[in-house]
């Protein structure tokens, strides 16, 4: 079922129809997430009547690849750009909810713009969020990352449980995400940042671009066992085309062929697999925006959460990982927002994990550099009574209000 339906325009530099394309963001409840629906809206051809039509070729993206729902976007005539504030839910069970006494939380407020050269959507953190760096815990520049966790920040060394990271990384050969090469969870090339870690790092959560388990080769008499469900179901003709579709739809990561009933499901996560004759398997072969909180000691879910993040058409080599640690809520920003994904950690000792380090595995003969600075952040409770941004947004927004009567 579709809810919370939201229909805007943003500005789009490669539309000759005007300067502004429309678009649709829509909430699913199977999946749980929110989708952007790229189109036109035009007249139709029969009648003249203005319709949405969705473009085929910008298949439909996911807003975040977590718990994030319920988003509204709203345009701000001050600025003049459109914000988006989402709701992510709590991951944990039933009963651990109701002893809690609460439920959910909004997210960091995030702009949105077109990217025209990956032709979707991407949305970012605000930059008003800035105001809320306190301590420059690190600034480090061609920091060699390699098979050994280069730590960052030592835990215990500061006693927040709120940071913002910005690492930035360079491979100096990014072939190595191969899309031709078989891989085991264990063997596949990952890049990425060790966030609340104990002292001996037996304690951490990863945050990492990585590419997925498995091979280009779909896996014969294997189906998947849908702990994560699927996301569209429909006839087919064979194994090749239910791949061939998931592959296109850039919210599928993974997808199952039932020859006996003709029948490909698509995944938007990659789950464990049961023996079954009739049955063909295999995952998209694309790098992943991965959150692997299996050794993170958090007391909720820990089931891994990915999604889709293919390197950069215009800078292949590079990518950058922002991450907002705000003690259970972690909000991960890839490459300026291209893909984004929320997640929970339940930490019972918090203060013990603190400590932030780099990785990168399974690399072969490419070497990793990164340039990596770590905040730690105030409370938007208390924001310092001398902001200048503060002050000067206020001061804005005060009279826009008597201008617009409000």
């Amino acid at each position: 079922m579709f809810e919370c339906p939201d229909w805007f325009t943003l500005y789009n530099p490669n539309i000759t129809n005007g300067t502004y394309e429309h678009f649709l963001k829509v909430s699913t409840m199977p999946s749980h997430r929110d989708y952007f629906v790229y189109g036109t809206y035009a007249p139709r051809a029969s009648d003249g009547e203005w319709v949405f039509t969705e473009d085929p070729d910008r298949t439909y993206t996911f807003i975040d690849y977590g718990p994030f729902y319920a988003a509204k976007s709203f345009w701000d005539p001050f600025q003049k750009k459109r914000f988006l504030w989402g709701w992510t839910n709590e991951e944990l069970t039933d009963a651990q909810r109701i002893a809690q006494g609460w439920s959910g939380i909004q997210n960091i407020l995030r702009g949105m713009e077109y990217d025209a050269t990956e032709k979707k959507l991407k949305s970012f953190p605000i930059p008003e969020t800035k105001a809320l760096r306190k301590v420059k815990l690190v600034e480090r520049f061609g920091v060699s990352v390699g098979q050994s966790a280069v730590s960052i920040v030592t835990a215990g060394t500061n006693a927040t449980r709120y940071h913002e990271i910005i690492a930035s990384f360079r491979v100096s050969n990014p072939s190595v995400f191969s899309p031709t090469a078989t891989y085991t969870d264990a063997t596949a090339p990952e890049i990425g940042v060790m966030i609340r870690t104990n002292a001996d790092r037996t304690r951490h959560t990863n945050v990492s671009v990585r590419m997925p388990a498995g091979g280009p080769a779909a896996i014969s008499g294997m189906a998947e066992n849908e702990d994560w469900p699927y996301f569209s179901r429909f006839l087919g003709p064979s194994a090749a085309n239910c791949s061939a579709q998931c592959k296109k739809v850039r919210v599928c990561e993974s997808w199952t062929y039932n020859a006996f009933v003709s029948t490909c499901s698509m995944y938007w996560l990659t789950n464990n697999y049961t023996a079954q004759g009739d049955s063909t398997s295999g995952t998209v072969r694309e790098p992943l925006l991965y959150f692997n909180r299996y050794s993170s000691g958090t007391i909720g879910e820990i089931r891994p959460l990915s999604g889709r993040a293919p390197l950069r058409q215009t800078a292949p080599d590079t990518f950058e990982l922002r991450i907002f640690v705000d003690d259970s809520v972690i909000e991960i920003f890839k490459d300026g927002g291209l893909e984004t994904l929320t997640g929970r950690l339940y930490i019972p000792d918090g203060e013990e994990q603190t400590g932030i380090s780099l990785y990168a595995r399974n690399m072969g003969s490419a070497t990793v550099t990164a340039n990596v600075t770590v905040f730690t952040l105030d409370s938007i409770w208390d924001i310092p009574a001398n902001n200048a941004v503060r002050n000067l947004t206020d001061a804005s927004y005060d009279l826009l209000a008597k201008v617009l009567k409000v």
